[in-house]
């Protein structure tokens, strides 16, 4: 069964900022498929639910971004999952806004949720479906950038790149992860 681990911070603070773009696809996906349950501890929110006869977990971590693995790692250990269940949805400033890429493995290219996913599991197997926020146009602070409101301009795009995040997750959900893959990564490449 994949976990689909949709990172943010929580509180309306963050709510609708670049570094909570996962959160934002996690709530759309959670709009269109059946919710079988719900559960919550204190690192995360957790929705059990089902697409197309398959089950799968929907998780947001509460530990805020820098503490990210904390939550994996409780997620991991009372699910009993592997590694290979894991799908990290996260927003990347190497793609270009309005893009979306999946990758398995790799670095953490700087994200302080990645680095403590990867700190706390010991590894980067996993599965991520990045979300393109593009580079500050006015760096180098990108720690600002991040916890930044998408802008106007950005939210005519936003619904859209959203969109083909919820098909990705989906497909997952029912496909082959390189096939899912093979397609997302293709677009990218239009």
């Amino acid at each position: 069964m994949h976990a689909f681990v949709a990172l943010g911070n929580p509180g309306p603070k963050y709510e609708f900022t670049r570094h909570n773009y996962g959160w934002l696809v996690a709530d759309q996906v959670e709009d269109r498929v059946r919710v079988r349950g719900r559960s919550a501890t204190p690192s995360y929110e957790l929705v059990i639910a089902s697409h197309r006869g398959n089950d799968f977990l929907l998780c947001r971590p509460l530990t805020y971004m820098n503490h990210s693995g904390i939550a994996v790692a409780n997620l991991m250990k009372s699910q009993k999952l592997e590694v290979d269940d894991l799908v990290v949805l996260h927003d990347d400033l190497d793609i270009p806004f309005g893009r979306i890429k999946l990758k398995v493995a790799g670095g953490h290219a700087g994200h302080k949720g990645l680095i403590s996913i990867i700190r706390e599991l010991g590894g980067s197997d996993f599965v991520r479906l990045r979300l393109g926020i593009g580079h500050d146009p006015k760096p180098p602070d990108s720690v600002a950038y991040v916890l930044q409101p998408f802008d106007e301009e950005e939210m005519q795009t936003l619904e859209q790149t959203i969109e083909e995040a919820v098909i990705a997750v989906m497909d997952l959900v029912t496909s082959d992860t390189k096939l899912v893959m093979n397609r997302v990564n293709r677009k990218l490449a239009d």
